[in-house]
């Protein structure tokens, strides 16, 4: 009987053949039985998963234990989550616009996530996991989650297999250890036409031991031929934002470069319907009198979503996490005046222009382009929560999520995916 280690069991297991198999499928024999080193438990392979005989255990021992995990832990993850196969027109976003965050899977030149793309990125890509603490017997599992695809169809698995270890003794506390995942070339045609929903999900888990049990840190990964957009919520979570703020009516502008066109429709909170369209917020005098008796009494008290099917108005609970786990760069002047092209990049795919609001009473504007206000859904002793930044001068410094203000003011809204 093989003796092996978790990690010499899943390397051997990649060079046993499978009787009357086709010959580029390479797995284990189909009954095999093995006694597993690290854990003193025999073990056999049913042609899926390995499969413990241990008294105390009759689950699988690969990470497919993962698929609906309850045990998670500390440690972060690093890397890119969403692809952009940039292939068709996706919400009427032309593929010239998306060119410089495509993905080019043909291109096989590894990448992590400080490495600068030039033009595109590559269908090779590095996730750093880095332990919160000692952990020891880092595994790692690659769960396609959704769409047509399969996860073979999706994964280069015979360079990288779906599963495995990456170290099988004690990684230390803020110490890390790299995963290259080497997708399908043919992703760029595979996922064609793909939106947001259709494309492919991935779920990426780091597996570890933390002395007791074994527990996952998960990573979300999406595929698709349509734009990316969105930023972290905590060191390992990234959450898909629309592209645009609500309100945007061309939906063919780049969503990173700031422009008029970007700012959107001015909302008050709770409502559906915008206090005033995105021309009518352009045109509008900039000390208001045009609006009617309801200006000041609309969106109190109310609870509708005015987000699309699928997306909500962000918490400021979600507000807090984006402005703690990600870099918010200036875009724009350095010091910012009255503009329609200021704004802030967050993390590396979302961008938020400083837009301003309308006051209550009248409607005037105040603002524009030299600060940021959006709702946050939210309510506190009868207020609203809303996020606002600046552009992180000393006069106008700070990326602000815990205050609340009357609903009857009118700011941005961007949604994010539920």
């Amino acid at each position: 009987m093989p003796q092996l280690t978790t990690e010499e069991r899943d390397n051997v297991a990649t060079q046993w053949k499978a009787p009357n198999a086709d010959p580029d499928v390479v797995k284990a024999a189909e009954g095999l039985v093995i006694y597993n080193k690290t854990n003193n438990c025999l073990e056999f392979w049913n042609n899926e998963d390995w499969i413990s005989l241990c008294a105390e255990s009759s689950r699988t021992l690969n990470a497919s234990v993962f698929a609906a995990p309850t045990n998670f832990a500390t440690g972060t993850i690093s890397g890119k989550y969403c692809f952009d196969v940039d292939m068709t027109s996706c919400n009427g976003v032309t593929v010239a616009s998306r060119t410089p965050y495509k993905t080019n899977f043909a291109n096989r030149s590894i990448q992590t996530s400080t490495s600068q793309p030039n033009p595109t990125f590559s269908g090779v890509q590095t996730y750093t996991f880095t332990a919160g603490g000692n952990v020891s017997n880092v595994r790692y599992w690659i769960d396609v989650t959704q769409g047509s695809l399969a996860a073979v169809d999706v994964i280069d698995t015979q360079t990288t297999p779906l599963k495995g270890t990456l170290e099988a003794g004690t990684l230390q506390s803020d110490s890390s250890v790299d995963l290259i995942i080497y997708f399908k070339n043919d992703l760029n045609s595979k996922l064609q036409g793909t939106d947001r929903d259709s494309g492919a999900k991935i779920t990426l888990y780091f597996i570890y031991y933390n002395g007791s049990k074994d527990v996952a840190v998960p990573a979300n990964i999406s595929i698709q031929d349509c734009t990316c957009c969105g930023a972290k919520i905590s060191g390992n979570v990234w959450q898909e934002f629309m592209c645009y703020n609500l309100g945007v009516k061309d939906q063919t502008a780049d969503p990173f470069t700031p422009a008029q066109n970007l700012h959107g429709a001015k909302y008050k909170a709770g409502m559906k319907d915008p206090a005033l369209d995105a021309d009518q917020d352009a045109t509008a005098s900039n000390d208001g009198g045009f609006a009617t008796a309801t200006w000041s009494t609309m969106g109190v008290n109310t609870i509708a979503n005015p987000c699309p099917a699928g997306y909500v108005v962000p918490t400021s609970t979600d507000w807090t996490n984006v402005a703690a786990n990600n870099t918010w760069t200036v875009v724009g002047a350095t010091t910012w005046t009255s503009s329609w092209f200021n704004g802030r990049r967050v993390g590396d795919y979302l961008f938020l222009p400083a837009t301003g609001y309308r006051q209550q009473g009248e409607g005037a504007l105040y603002d524009r382009g030299i600060s940021g206000y959006y709702w946050a859904s939210d309510t506190q002793g009868g207020q609203y929560y809303r996020m606002s930044f600046g552009d992180g001068t000393t006069s106008n410094n700070g990326i602000f999520t815990t205050q609340r203000i009357n609903a009857n003011v009118a700011y941005s809204v961007r949604c994010i995916a539920q």
